[in-house]
């Protein structure tokens, strides 16, 4: 008996080992500590069978007190083979952003793999991330509480315009921070020596890869007030960076802008362009016609038609011009501003009423539309004229007003001759 046994065992296979199960997860955080606001990466190791054709979620990660953005992560890390059996890896990431101190219980879910006979629930273990308070010593009475490393950079569209046009300026944060909590660079009060700020609402890019990258756009349109040099000064952002434990600042260079007058023969540029194309173009060829005998009476009455109503509308012109003319004989015509108020050219307008307000108001061309009106004694004419030439900045720079109409030009009009009681 016993022989046969021993015979049995002989002859019997070896047991094979324990088949892996369908889908194993692990959880980590790099790093494991941290401080308020720093970005953290929280990673979900996955590693599968490879007869597994589909794992989804049945319950996603929970993060309180922080904020979580979705990054692309490593679907695909390879393969390794375990006792015989080949399984796939993978990695799901997340960027953290912890908003308060202590100790943070974080991503706790839930999986299910699914293969062609078998399904499995694998449960998803959270793990802990300590969070310290930003630390005191050191820190700039600037600081605002951006914490990563970050970049600033000062950009214009132009470095040399006319007095009375604008200049698009872009200030861009960015790095690894939680730059979405960075204030405006240029505060309420900023002072760019006189010249108008016009604010637009900021952007925020996400660039999603092995961590988050964050790009904050400030765009502003800088309106100069006066001819000379204009300088956008440096500018400064204070952060706090985790892996030197300091804080540290970002600058950007000064950049000056050169704004020259606009004198007024440029401002009749396209007239005179005008006019010389038209007297460059051939007139129509003139052909003698010898009218018939029988049509020569007509010839007489159709003249004189002619000639009354030649009269009929040079004095028409003449009382329109007597309305519209301007009571400074030195003013550009206010129907160049109605035709550029009519094609919706705002910034032609803005320099026509520009003009026209320096030669009506001694030393006018040096201020806003609202110093004038608040350093001069101003007449009704002139009041008019400044008070359009502001609707018109307002509109150009302001996304909430509109241009005015081109019949606005006629309540100058009305103010240039009103009328007795």
């Amino acid at each position: 008996m016993r022989r046969v046994v021993a015979l049995l065992l002989i002859l019997a296979p070896p047991v094979a080992g324990a088949v892996p199960p369908l889908c194993r997860v692990r959880t980590s955080v790099e790093p494991s500590t941290a401080v308020v606001d720093q970005q953290v990466l929280h990673r979900v190791s996955i590693e599968s069978r490879s007869d597994v054709h589909r794992i989804e979620w049945l319950t996603q990660p929970t993060f309180s007190d922080v904020r979580a953005e979705r990054l692309p992560g490593l679907p695909d890390m390879g393969k390794r083979s375990v006792d015989g059996v080949e399984l796939r890896r993978r990695e799901e990431h997340r960027a953290l952003f912890p908003e308060r101190p202590g100790a943070l219980t974080l991503g706790e879910a839930s999986l299910r793999c699914f293969s062609a006979h078998e399904v499995t629930d694998v449960h998803v273990p959270p793990v802990t991330l300590r969070v310290d308070e930003l630390p005191q010593t050191g820190r700039p009475a600037s600081f605002t509480g951006v914490v990563g490393a970050v970049s600033i950079v000062s950009r214009v569209d132009r470095t040399r315009i006319e007095l009375g046009g604008s200049v698009r300026l872009e200030i861009t944060i960015q790095g690894g921070a939680n730059v979405w909590d960075a204030p405006d660079p240029l505060a309420d009060d900023f002072d760019l020596g006189g010249a108008g700020l016009f604010r637009h609402r900021p952007e925020l890019d996400l660039e999603r890869g092995t961590g988050l990258i964050a790009r904050r756009r400030f765009l502003y349109d800088v309106v100069p007030r006066r001819t000379g040099s204009l300088r956008i000064p440096s500018l400064r952002i204070a952060y706090f960076d985790p892996d030197s434990a300091r804080f540290a600042e970002a600058v950007t260079d000064p950049t000056d802008i050169t704004v020259v007058d606009r004198s007024s023969a440029p401002l009749d540029r396209h007239a005179a362009a005008a006019r010389d194309h038209r007297a460059d173009e051939p007139g129509p060829s003139l052909q003698r016609v010898e009218p018939e005998r029988a049509s020569s009476k007509r010839v007489v009455p159709l003249c004189r038609l002619v000639g009354l109503l030649g009269l009929v509308a040079v004095a028409g012109i003449g009382i329109w011009f007597a309305r519209s003319r301007l009571r400074s004989d030195a003013s550009p015509p206010l129907l160049e501003v109605r035709r550029s108020l009519d094609a919706r050219d705002g910034a032609r307008a803005a320099a026509l009423l520009r003009e026209a307000v320096r030669r009506l108001v001694a030393d006018a061309g040096i201020g806003s539309p609202d110093e004038i009106l608040a350093e001069h004694a101003l007449d009704s004419r002139a009041r008019a004229l400044v008070e359009l030439w502001a609707r018109v900045e307002r509109a150009r720079f302001d996304p909430r007003a509109e241009l005015p109409p081109a019949a606005a030009v006629d309540e100058l009009d009305q103010e240039s001759d009103p009328r007795p009681e």
